[in-house]
């Protein structure tokens, strides 16, 4: 509910077209993790069901961290044009990778299993492809935060289990308090601060009214108009 109600938020109030569509993207990508997650440790408990969820962890995985970096290339590259050729090469290479994850169980190039099928997420290794994904999700990622505790838990180091084991919900939490501190900061562009913009305006006489004309900000000394 509080990722739902994020992306509705984002959607309101990012200024920039299609920043917002990448923040976007992102919050509906941690409500999808989080609707997987649930379904995978709460309705479904069979190996194959397990099994399914566990891959489509990857989608949010890597495509959370692609389209956080493309927010960053809008924010600091002008050219629009450039920028999205260069998100669509960050998305083919991160749909290659989905791809590769989904197909694992022909190739086990990204986990590899000792037993038989069907897999279970119990007792595997890591692939050379695992490696490469990892490698491209922290190349992407935009927090030392996000970035510390990936690289904990490919080494498996056991206070990340304790005092941050849920994967769903550190990464998605961690991402999240990176943007809206962008926001807070003032890095990302939001239309909330009408009121400090027109305290500030400096010699500015002007107001802001509803479609009744209900008066809702106003600057300097504007008069009361009937």
């Amino acid at each position: 509910g509080m990722y739902c109600a994020r992306v509705i938020y984002l959607e309101k109030h990012v200024v920039h077209k299609k920043m917002r569509r990448c923040l976007t993207g992102i919050g509906c990508l941690m409500v999808f993790w989080f609707f997987i997650r649930t379904v995978k440790f709460h309705i479904f408990y069979e190996p194959l069901g397990e099994h399914i969820c566990w891959y489509l962890y990857y989608v949010p995985m890597i495509l959370i961290p692609v389209l956080g970096l493309s927010a960053a290339l809008f924010f600091v590259e002008k050219d629009e044009e450039k920028t999205v050729r260069k998100i669509i090469m960050l998305l083919s290479v991160a749909a290659v990778l989905i791809v590769s994850v989904f197909t694992n169980d022909l190739h086990q190039l990204v986990f590899r299993f000792s037993k038989q099928p069907p897999f279970s997420d119990m007792d595997y290794s890591y692939g050379i492809l695992f490696m490469v994904i990892q490698a491209w999700m922290l190349l992407c990622l935009t927090g030392i935060l996000l970035l510390g505790w990936n690289i904990g838990n490919m080494f498996r180091l056991p206070f990340i289990k304790v005092i941050a084991g849920d994967m769903t919900a550190v990464c998605c939490l961690l991402m999240a308090a990176i943007y809206q501190g962008c926001i807070l900061c003032g890095l990302i562009q939001t239309n909330s601060r009408y009121f400090e913009l027109f305290q500030t305006s400096g010699g500015l006489d002007a107001e802001i009214t509803d479609y009744s004309f209900q008066r809702y900000y106003h600057s300097g000394d504007f008069p009361e108009l009937t």
